[in-house]
């Protein structure tokens, strides 16, 4: 036996006796350049048969190698199946990071699985819940403008790139959308409990809406609506009521920015500051406001 691996010619390759394609073997004989396959080896020449080589392309163990990798090849898709199955089993609703996995490890065999296929659309769809999530769940980064414009603070960031855009409602067709799904991930736990808090901060918005102007003390009423505002600050969703709470906090500091102003003092451009506070926060029928309108059409 001769284990030879280089490639040879073509016509090094095929038994003069029956034509037949030896590749992995073949014999031959030093006192030709003939070959053949072994069953017609005593054919080949007259040289005695000890005298003839079988020539080999590969080892028995690089062969045995290969049968083995083709062998874990073919048994891929079935081991996978058993995994993804097991992975159902052990939850109705298995985390995102599971399958995500798995659509990995799919992805690395070389024959199709179907089931493969529509976990990896599954998977996509699930993916792109998270992202609008993580919309929902983290604010907006504020974007810097180069000049003081409408709508934008001194230090050149937009406030109106940084507010929340997704309401309540929203974020609650969000999660619904997470149950018809059928996975799990921490954004699913994170938007439940967001909601949760908005929910509680709106019901107190609306208490302190709903206390009639009588029975409202100052101080106090103010303090309140401003505590409602800093622990709905970290809030990533619009409440229309909390945006009325800031309308009555704006109006109450406004309302002690205009006690004792003379209009007559005042430039055009504090006049219109003036009253666009006083539009945002509905205080256009204040005596204050009125004269500074008529400082305006001066």
């Amino acid at each position: 036996e001769l284990l030879q691996e280089e490639d040879r010619n073509e016509d090094q390759y095929q038994c003069t006796i029956c034509r037949v394609f030896c590749y992995l073997s073949q014999v031959t004989c030093s006192c030709t350049n003939k070959i053949s396959c072994v069953e017609h080896a005593a054919e080949l020449c007259k040289c005695a048969m000890e005298q003839r080589v079988l020539r080999k392309r590969f080892s028995d163990e690089t062969l045995l190698a290969i049968l083995a990798k083709v062998e874990a090849d073919a048994n891929a898709p079935e081991r996978w199946r058993a995994k993804f199955q097991s992975v159902l089993m052990q939850s109705a609703r298995p985390q995102l990071a599971q399958l995500k996995r798995l659509v990995n490890e799919a992805s690395d065999i070389c024959s199709v699985v179907p089931e493969a296929v529509t976990l990896a659309r599954c998977v996509a769809q699930a993916e792109a819940w998270v992202k609008q999530a993580n919309a929902i769940l983290f604010r907006k980064a504020p974007s810097r403008r180069p000049k003081r414009g409408r709508g934008r603070r001194e230090d050149g960031i937009d406030e109106e790139d940084s507010r929340p855009t997704k309401t309540l409602d929203e974020l609650m067709a969000h999660l619904s959308q997470a149950e018809l799904l059928g996975f799990d991930s921490p954004e699913i736990a994170n938007l439940k409990e967001h909601g949760v808090l908005a929910e509680g901060v709106k019901k107190r918005a609306r208490a302190l809406l709903a206390t009639p102007s009588a029975d409202r003390q100052p101080e106090e009423y103010l303090h309140d609506c401003e505590k409602l505002l800093t622990d709905g600050s970290t809030l990533m969703v619009h409440l229309d009521e909390l945006a009325e709470v800031e309308k009555v906090v704006a109006s109450e500091q406004l309302a002690q920015d205009l006690a004792g102003l003379d209009p007559n003092t005042l430039s055009l451009e504090d006049v219109n500051e003036y009253l666009t506070r006083a539009r945002a926060c509905s205080l256009m029928d204040n005596p204050h406001v009125k004269a500074i309108e008529a400082r305006q059409r001066d």
